[in-house]
């Protein structure tokens, strides 16, 4: 009976020990997942600026092409 209830607290422990792991786990994802947001979102913002700066070049060249 002594061993039986010496390994339930084994188990017990070691649930408990994978129940943190899992927790630092699960924290380490919300992490990443933040992190993969502002990623998209400069990424959004650098595709908006790139493209407000083609357009800026494309009007210079007809601004060139029709002082010519």
């Amino acid at each position: 009976l002594g061993a039986a209830a010496m390994s339930g607290c084994s188990t017990h422990e070691k649930l408990d020990q994978v129940a943190t792991q899992v927790d630092i786990v699960n924290h380490k994802v919300d992490h990443l997942q933040g992190q993969v947001r502002d990623l998209h979102a400069q990424a959004g913002q650098a595709m908006a600026d790139a493209s407000r700066a083609n357009a800026r070049l494309d009007n210079q060249e007809q601004i060139k092409d029709y002082k010519k």
